[in-house]
């Protein structure tokens, strides 16, 4: 009888032994998820990390967890969410456990929660809110036990709302999203606001607001301009004065209902022959860009002009067709502002 507790004694101390070794083996692998993370992170999309295990999340979120009670959790499927610090920053990473591994997911927070108890409720409500929408919005791909997310409507309009209140000077936080989506003037930089945040990026997630037609944009540091922008077919005025733009893309040309166009003091060194497909442009502002010294052959074609700026340093180089060009606007109108009018005078 001695014989048979003692192999019961050594083989159940054998089994919490192996079970603590596999934990910490395992719990090692957190930061494999901490690298997937930081990478979801910076990049807005899901990360894979090939044979991680339940034990590899929950390590994960108890060793870079702010919050008291580290995750969330539920079994079907297994997913973990809760607070974590990535680069100095708090946000809410999502980790889903299939067959293959794990997927993780990041999301940023849309306000800042302070310390005293209603706001930890409100935190702890905000986490399980989430939570439910990215369940929600995802499919599991039996055959490669992968985990892909539907891109929904919804998710859209919260990353371009977490642009607008994070990352520029936007003043009107407290609209609806239904109200954002049809927002028709956007306004996100002006001379009252120098001093401020500016805005660097332009999200895809812009192309959400579906009645935008004047984009205010100027005084920030845009260094160049996303296609996304120029596939926003209801724009009508697009103000990029006093940014840092080497070059427009070909895409510009995208843009057929655009009025208004402002480009000046940036880096720009050429216009792109598309610009002259803007046929319904009434206001050019091209000033202050040092390098550029031409324009593109096909800006003659843009004959609804009523205002026509581009004054500034270095020597402008105009052809016989774009100076024939020019005196025709004038006669119907036009308001040019040239280093020097005399060429029109001749």
């Amino acid at each position: 009888m001695l014989v048979l507790i003692l192999i019961f004694i050594i083989a159940a101390l054998s089994f919490f032994l192996y079970a603590h070794i596999w934990s910490a083996r395992e719990g090692r692998k957190a930061h494999l998820v901490h690298a997937a993370a930081v990478s979801a992170h910076a990049s807005n999309a899901p990360v894979e990390v090939p044979q991680g295990t339940t034990a590899a999340a929950s390590s994960f979120f108890q060793l870079y967890g702010t919050t008291p009670k580290k995750y969330e959790s539920i079994t079907s499927p297994v997913t973990y969410a809760g607070y974590v610090n990535l680069d100095h920053e708090e946000v809410i990473t999502i980790v889903f456990r299939h067959r293959s591994g794990l997927t993780v997911t990041t999301h940023t927070l849309s306000c800042q929660f302070g310390n005293d108890l209603v706001s930890l409720i409100q935190k702890a409500q905000y986490l399980k809110h989430i939570l439910k929408m990215y369940l929600e919005n995802y499919k599991e791909d039996v055959g490669n036990a992968q985990i892909s997310f539907n891109d929904s409507k919804a998710q859209k309009i919260m990353r371009l709302r977490n642009w607008l209140e994070n990352e520029t000077v936007w003043e009107e936080k407290n609209k609806s999203d239904e109200d954002l989506v049809i927002i028709n003037k956007l306004v996100l930089g002006s001379a009252t606001q120098m001093g401020h945040p500016k805005v660097k990026r332009i999200p895809a997630e812009i192309f959400a607001m579906e009645n935008l037609e004047d984009l205010h944009l100027q005084y920030n540091d845009l260094e160049s301009l996303p296609s996304t922008v120029c596939n926003i077919a209801t724009l009508k005025k697009l103000r990029l004065g006093g940014n840092s733009l080497e070059s427009l893309p070909a895409s510009i040309k995208n843009l057929k209902r655009l009025e208004l166009l402002t480009l000046w003091s940036n880096n720009l060194k050429s216009l792109p022959e598309e610009i002259g497909e803007l046929v319904n442009l009434k206001a050019l502002n091209i000033s202050d860009n040092a390098d550029l010294n031409h324009l593109p052959d096909s800006i003659i074609r843009l004959t609804n002009l009523e205002e026509f700026e581009w004054y500034g340093s270095g020597e402008h180089k105009l052809t016989v067709q774009q100076i024939g060009w020019l005196k025709s606007l004038r006669v119907k109108g036009c308001r040019i502002d040239l280093n020097d009018d005399g060429a029109l005078d001749a």
